[in-house]
């Protein structure tokens, strides 16, 4: 190969690479590894304490049947958690949603 071609490949996968990282960095700092969707967030709806972790807790459903089934409720005290509004993609689908002030 062509050591001008082989420097070009090396940079472009060097930028991609630095890009797919910024994103990443970016959509964790927002959902804060609370584990939620990247899809609709709303910033208002997450509690997180000092480390940046839900302090609300989470639920995970399962989608069987043509409707969702909570499988683990693990919310704090005085939150709850509500099923995804959207139906399921496929049979035995497992999501994680993020608990809500019961208010």
């Amino acid at each position: 190969m062509h050591p001008l071609f082989q420097f070009v490949v090396a940079a472009s996968l060097v930028i991609s690479a630095s890009c797919l990282c910024g994103i990443l960095w970016t959509l964790n700092r927002l959902c804060g590894r609370a584990g939620s969707s990247f899809v609709g967030l709303d910033s208002n709806r997450f509690c997180c304490d000092e480390k940046g972790e839900s302090v609300a807790g989470f639920g995970v459903f399962l989608f069987r049947d043509g409707k969702w089934q909570l499988q683990s409720d693990l919310s704090s005290p005085g939150f709850e958690v509500t099923p995804p509004m959207s139906p399921g993609r496929y049979e035995g689908q497992v999501v994680r949603r993020e608990a809500q002030s019961r208010a």
